[in-house]
């Protein structure tokens, strides 16, 4: 039975996003590798992760693992159970994860450049060479396709972030100025990442948005486990830093939104500039902040 699109964008509060058109895709520039990094794929979104851990392995140059689920990979592919049925010597198992790579690589093509409401399961499985019984094998709605394809874009920049971080920053501001640039670079080389991230997750539902709030707050985890890597003291209450670094992550996200949006027609250099400097002054504010404020001087 063929799926209908979802409903007209227009009845939405964010009908503005449906006119949204990326610009081309560049060629993606060179980023900085660090041998000792991997995904473990082990732990549901949330969980299972420490962040400060983390950084801190990543900063002394050895192996880490981050609590996000991803298909390991090897250099030959992707890595699955080799159990089952077998199919011209190809393991079942191997097979599926092949057909669920494709949807998930046709879902970020479709719902980055048509968008997500402007799509119908027949396209999607057209274009990743499945049949439609397939597809419902492997997620039970387009909203639960957009989920995983949203997961999967926000691990990329997690990747691309934490590959850049050098081994050897002799100081914080190193260490901000090359997740920074990884970042930027990662978002104006593939447009469709930056459309499903930032556009074409708003408004879909309760759910989406839950997941959406979810993934803001480790990106605010990550922030403040990179300042603890550093083994920096805080100053402020613990409410107080959550707060900070969450207003940290929402200004970071808004200034890529617009960037995406206006066609990145600000220099990429000036808004790195501009992020680092932001960095610069919540590490200092946590750092130095003193809550007890002066009195008002009396008149």
């Amino acid at each position: 039975m063929e799926t209908t699109p979802h409903a007209d964008s227009t009845s939405t509060p964010f009908a503005e996003f449906a006119e949204f058109e990326p610009p081309s895709p560049r060629a993606s520039p060179a980023r900085p590798s660090n041998s000792g990094f991997r995904w473990a794929g082990t732990a549901e979104p949330g969980e299972g992760c420490d962040w400060t851990g983390l950084v801190a392995t990543i900063l002394e140059g050895g192996v880490s693992t981050v609590g996000l689920p991803r298909p390991p990979r090897s250099e030959k592919g992707w890595q699955v159970e080799s159990q089952g049925r077998r199919y011209a010597g190809e393991p079942d198992s191997t097979r599926a994860a092949r057909r669920r790579l494709r949807l998930l690589e046709s879902g970020l093509e479709l719902f980055g450049t048509r968008g997500y409401r402007a799509t119908t399961v027949r396209e999607l499985c057209s274009a990743a060479r499945v049949s439609h019984r397939t597809f419902y094998q492997e997620f039970a709605s387009t909203e639960d396709l957009l989920l995983a394809v949203y997961a999967s874009c926000l691990d990329r920049l997690v990747e691309v972030v934490v590959a850049a971080i050098p081994l050897d920053a002799p100081d914080l501001t190193g260490t901000f100025r090359s997740g920074v640039d990884a970042f930027l670079s990662e978002i104006r080389a593939d447009p469709r990442l930056a459309r499903v991230v930032w556009f074409e997750v708003l408004g879909v539902s309760e759910r989406v948005e839950a997941a959406y709030l979810g993934r803001m707050e480790e990106f605010t985890a990550f922030f403040g486990g990179l300042l603890d890597a550093w083994g920096l003291t805080f100053q402020v209450a613990p409410v107080t830093r959550t707060v900070i670094l969450r207003m940290l992550t929402g200004g970071i996200s808004h200034v890529s939104m617009v960037w995406v949006k206006q066609g990145f027609e600000e220099p990429q250099a000036q808004i790195a500039e501009a992020i680092v400097r932001l960095l610069e002054a919540c590490a200092a504010m946590l750092v130095q902040l003193d809550e007890t404020l002066p009195e008002r001087p009396s008149e």
